[in-house]
């Protein structure tokens, strides 16, 4: 057989196997949501109770589990970096109070399976003014366990969405509904005099945005080679 057939056969084997070669693009996680903070269960000294609250966070779905922080409880945790997390609460005639995650968060899930509520819990701070504790209390089965939207092995959406958050009535680790617990100025310590936990009812939504299949740069490389021994092939036929 002669180097140029030989070379012309290499080719497409090569393009055939340069099919698969794609990698995954990261794909976002878009969180959001939107409502009203109330009742008091335990404190509120920075008076938000009856505010409007919005929110929302960019989270990327290629993270991997991490060890949960002290304190939390859960199915299993994702640490979020700095910046990807905001919110704006509002309460007239107060100006509005605008956040941003300045220090990494902890996005939490619990997830009991059968009939059973999930769990969503972020923990949140802006670095010096407040720490912050959101769970939002959804449906049971609102997240996979299994396949390709798997969310004990990364963040996923869940399902179906939006939900509706109903505010709970008794303090967190009791959950029967959503609720926000926050300390001010967290550096003096937080005790009951900087403390508050509130209701939280409204609705909160997720959603995918990016990723897809894309050729990775050494399979780019192996499809001009294929496409080259395509050509080859065809000019080899002609001939003949």
């Amino acid at each position: 057989m002669s180097m140029r057939k030989l070379g012309c056969i290499f080719s497409l084997v090569t393009l055939t196997l340069c099919v698969g070669g794609v990698a995954q693009a990261d794909s976002i996680l878009n969180f959001s949501g939107t409502g009203t903070l109330g009742p008091v269960l335990a404190g509120d000294p920075l008076d938000i109770d009856g505010a409007t609250f919005t929110f929302t966070g960019t989270i990327d779905e290629s993270l991997s589990p991490t060890a949960c922080p002290a304190g939390v409880t859960a199915t299993v945790c994702y640490t979020v970096p700095a910046g990807d997390l905001s919110g704006t609460i509002v309460k007239p005639p107060t100006p509005p109070k605008d956040f941003t995650t300045t220090t990494i968060s902890t996005l939490a899930l619990t997830i009991p399976g059968g009939s059973s509520d999930d769990i969503l819990q972020v923990d949140f701070s802006d670095g010096s003014l407040f720490n912050a504790q959101a769970v939002l209390e959804l449906a049971p089965d609102s997240f996979s366990t299994s396949g390709p939207n798997d969310a004990l092995l990364h963040p996923e959406p869940f399902l179906p969405s939006p939900q509706t958050l109903t505010a709970a009535t008794s303090v967190p680790p009791t959950i029967d509904g959503s609720s926000v617990y926050y300390c001010e100025l967290p550096a003096l310590g937080c005790t009951v005099d900087n403390t508050g936990v509130v209701g939280l009812s409204g609705t909160a939504t997720t959603f995918t945005t990016g990723g897809g299949a894309v050729p990775e740069p050494a399979t780019l490389s192996l499809l001009g080679l294929g496409l080259a021994g395509l050509a080859c092939y065809q000019r080899r036929r002609k001939r003949a």
